[in-house]
Parts: structure tokens; sequence; C-alpha cells
């Protein structure tokens, strides 16, 4: 089941280009909702404090049948990590999420992170403009898909994160290990139009930035 997700920072993307009809569950967590709005998107549910949320669009919503989900001001989580543990209690095992990235610097990092929470084990891409961050975890490998040239990086989450091995990226890999706090894995590049990463051990983010969109 694949979910996509309205947060509230930036919106770089065409919503020509977004088919909801691809997707199981829209949500939008709080603010997400002026995307939504501004793209003529209709979610499935609005989930949040709605703090960030106009009372007047929360009525219109509800009148047109949008599950609101209203959690206290008070609270120990962003909108955006209650509504990505609701998809996935939904039965969600792939997350799209847009508007995580950018504006503050703290949510921005506070939703990168997201990826490594203990509690969501689905796949989850978060996307702005041309970029993708997701997660890799040990034990797993992920096939990227993208053009020649296409910016890859690749950032260690753990101190240990060993078992590195990439194909496809100018500068390869073999079972190797990138340290916590180093910036080695930054700015790779795509040789062909797709590149292979396993990991071993440890969490890994990916960040794929693409040249183009087409």
């Amino acid at each position: 089941m694949r979910a996509l997700v309205f947060a509230n920072g930036r919106f770089l993307a065409n919503p020509e280009s977004l088919c909801t009809s691809d997707f199981d569950l829209v949500i939008a967590a709080d603010g997400g909702s002026t995307h939504c709005e501004e793209a003529g998107i209709h979610p499935r549910v609005l989930i949040g404090d709605l703090d960030s949320t106009s009372a007047k669009l929360v009525e219109e919503w509800r009148d047109q049948g949008v599950n609101i989900i209203r959690h206290p001001q008070r609270k120990d989580k962003t909108d955006l990590e209650i509504a990505l543990e609701y998809a996935q209690e939904e039965g969600a095992d792939e997350i799209h999420v847009y508007g995580a990235l950018g504006e503050r610097l703290d949510m921005t990092l506070g939703n990168i992170l997201l990826l490594a929470h203990p509690n969501l084990s689905c796949q989850i891409k978060l996307i702005c403009g041309n970029e993708i961050v997701t997660l890799l975890r040990g034990g797993d490998k992920m096939t990227l898909d993208g053009h020649r040239g296409d910016t890859v990086s690749l950032l260690p989450l753990l101190p240990e994160t060993t078992g590195i091995t990439t194909q496809g990226l100018e500068y390869p890999l073999q079972e190797d290990s990138l340290v916590y706090g180093t910036s080695r894995g930054i700015s790779n590049l795509m040789k062909d139009n797709q590149a292979q990463i396993s990991l071993q051990e440890g969490l890994l983010c990916v960040i794929h930035t693409r040249i183009s969109d087409k």
C-alpha cells in the first residue's frame, strides 16, 4: 500500500505531476494542508494539532468527508511523525513525503532523522524538487533510477556503518565503511541511469539529486 503525505516545509513540485491516484492514502500533516489546497488536492486525512491549518479549511474539508484527526498542541511528536505512524498503521509499506525539507533547519533535520524512526519499518522517501532522501538499513540494498551525472550522497547515521558496496557510481565502494561525522560519502556521481547500493550494518542516509525531472 502506498501513501502520499504533505508536510509543512518547502514544496517544490509541479502539482500536475502529482498523480494522487497512484496512492492508496493521501494525508495532510497539519500545515501540509496549504500545499494540498494550492494544488487542488483533497486528502483522505488531515492530521495533527491543526495550529497551521485555517479553521475554515478544516470545516470545509470535514463537510467534504475528509477524516479530521486532531491532536493536542502540547505533544512530544511533530505532525509529520504522527502522520507517518498513522500511514503505517493503516497498512502503508511505501510513503512519499512532500514538504518535509527546507524552511526551518531544525524541522528539516528532524524530518530526515524520522527515516530512522525505530517504529517505522516502511520505505519512506522525502521529496523536494529534484532531491529524494531515503534510508538504507543494514542488510538491505536499493537501486536508484536516474540519469548519468546525477549526484548521490551517502551519509552514515550510526558510528558503525559498514559493508557498503556500490555499483554504477563514479567513486565505488566495496564492502567499505563510512565514518559518522565525516564527509567522504558526499557528492558521488551516477555513471549511468541506474546505481545500486547495499549495506551490511548500520544506517545510511541516501540523497539522490537528479539533474532533471525528465
